[in-house]
């Protein structure tokens, strides 16, 4: 089955409010903002308010990731392996829980492109907890793809038909792309996994199980989810070529 898509308003930064709170320290009263207090504050990734969950389908998570210019994210913890795509960059600095912040002086921004992917294994076995600042001008925004599960051996299961070059293949995910001209279609394909794609491009593509159509996706970013056990395509419905990730989550 194919579910639609949650489209999500961007997350806004706000300046938190000028309140007080008061701390005993040594049998004095001493006042600091409440802001400071809270920047301290961890929660698990998925409960980030710039970490939103979009897609809780275990063993599939997908965590929509917008951090807005001037910025910053609540202490975090990541416990899962993830898979990003990339759907556009900008200048951040990270500071990991009782560290301090990396530097970002010349606010550098990543050399990412809409639908580079990567990949932040380690997390399933060190967890890592820290917050992330937007000190860029641009919207800094991936779509996070997360394994609950245990990961498979690939040696345990049918691989199945990718119909594109596999750019990742480990324990967790299977990642590959596709690139349609217009009018094109890639399917019908099937898969043991559970799916997540990407519309990586401008242009204009459905995702399509069985004789269900979705929404089209046409914009960067825009997502689609295929359960395990029915065959689905993808096809291009747009004037111009259309690039689209497939995540595999084993």
């Amino acid at each position: 089955m194919l579910v639609r898509r949650i489209r999500l308003p961007s997350s806004s930064g706000r300046m938190a409010r000028p309140l007080l709170a008061g701390i005993v320290l040594g049998g004095l009263l001493t006042v600091a903002p409440v802001a400071a207090l809270s920047a301290q504050r961890v929660v698990p990734v998925r409960m980030e308010p710039r970490h939103r969950l979009v897609l809780d389908r275990p063993p599939v998570g997908l965590l929509d990731v917008r951090i807005q210019p001037g910025d910053t994210s609540l202490f975090h913890t990541h416990a899962e392996p993830v898979l990003f795509v990339a759907v556009s960059a900008s200048a951040t600095d990270t500071q990991p829980l009782g560290g301090e912040w990396r530097g970002n002086p010349t606010r550098r921004v990543p050399s990412w492109k809409p639908g580079t992917v990567f990949e932040s294994l380690d997390y399933a076995t060190e967890p890592v907890t820290h917050r992330v600042a937007n000190v860029g001008t641009g919207v800094f925004h991936l779509m996070g793809v997360f394994n609950t599960g245990a990961g498979k051996d690939s040696a345990a299961w049918n691989e199945g038909r990718a119909p594109g070059p596999v750019e990742n293949s480990d324990r967790w995910f299977r990642e590959w792309r596709t690139t349609l001209a217009p009018g094109a279609r890639n399917g019908p394909l099937s898969t043991p996994n559970p799916v997540v794609g990407f519309l990586v491009s401008p242009g204009r593509v459905v995702a399509r199980s069985g004789q269900v159509p979705l929404e089209v996706l046409h914009e960067v970013g825009d997502w689609f989810y295929h359960a395990p056990g029915r065959p689905y395509e993808l096809r291009n419905v747009g004037r111009e070529p259309a690039e689209v990730v497939v995540v595999e989550v084993r």
